[in-house]
């Protein structure tokens, strides 16, 4: 069995961990695995609403890509592979029903940036920094545009990824890369009660609400009204739906049924 890099605490908010605070949690083939592995079960528990995503130690939330390994890929389609494992993470983290938090502390670079930038919704301690290094050493953050260009100020971006550049926090936050920034002491249980806030909503108007966020983004406006007019059609005739407005109207507290 492979050693666990990524560890998963189950739950109404289940944790997602990436265990190896001695290499800065960077992302190798079997980390990358594990994390998709992890995000595609929870995909599929019914009890599980919110996921939250974090780095383990406080050095770093992830570090990005291991060097070793892409420098032990002997051809195109052997760098194609690793590469694609990250794309393939990100893109399932886009699919994933349930709202995914990050809770960023420390360095996150490259691949860690991309990683934290692709949840729905990212917290940075006032420690945090964000970077695109990888041009000082002669990559370049392709895989990692996906996600962050959907977030970050263009501009912001392509200097970043031209000169390898990193933001503190508070600049991070002011570009896109998170939403807020905490005192580093308080990242967890700031993150914790932002992914409980989400987890306390309904779960099938969030799953179709996640999927009108992502689905979105290159739309032309005409598609993209459609696209949602449709959207807030099928919530409204949700279950839930119905019982959230009637609760409303009798002033009292919902009762989620997840459909």
């Amino acid at each position: 069995m492979a050693d666990a890099l990524v560890h998963v605490v189950p739950g109404k908010v289940a944790e997602v961990v990436i265990q190896r605070p001695e290499m800065r949690n960077i992302l190798n083939t079997p980390t990358v695995q594990q994390l998709t592995d992890a995000f595609r079960n929870l995909a599929a528990e019914r009890t599980t609403q919110a996921i939250l995503l974090y780095g383990a130690g406080d050095r770093a939330f992830c570090a990005g890509a291991d060097l070793h390994e892409v420098l032990d890929a002997k051809s195109t389609d052997a760098a194609r592979a690793y590469f694609g494992g990250l794309a393939d993470l990100f893109e399932l983290m886009a699919r994933v029903p349930q709202p995914i938090v990050a809770a960023v502390r420390g360095h996150a670079l490259g691949g860690g940036c991309g990683l934290a930038v692709a949840a729905d919704v990212t917290i940075a301690a006032d420690d945090a920094v964000f970077g695109l290094p990888e041009v000082r050493v002669g990559l370049f953050p392709m895989v990692v545009l996906g996600p962050i260009l959907r977030s970050v100020t263009r501009k912001q971006v392509v200097e970043m990824a031209l000169t390898g550049g990193s933001l503190p926090a508070a600049a991070a936050r002011e570009a896109g890369f998170c939403s807020r920034v905490v005192p580093a002491a308080a990242l967890l249980d700031e993150s914790r009660a932002i992914a409980n806030a989400i987890a306390s909503q309904s779960p099938a108007v969030l799953a179709i609400g996640k999927t009108a966020l992502r689905g979105t983004d290159a739309m032309p406006m005409g598609a993209q009204l459609g696209y949602l007019r449709d959207l807030s059609a099928m919530v409204a005739m949700l279950e839930d739906s119905r019982e959230g407005m009637t609760a409303f109207l009798e002033k009292r507290a919902p009762v989620w049924r997840g459909a």
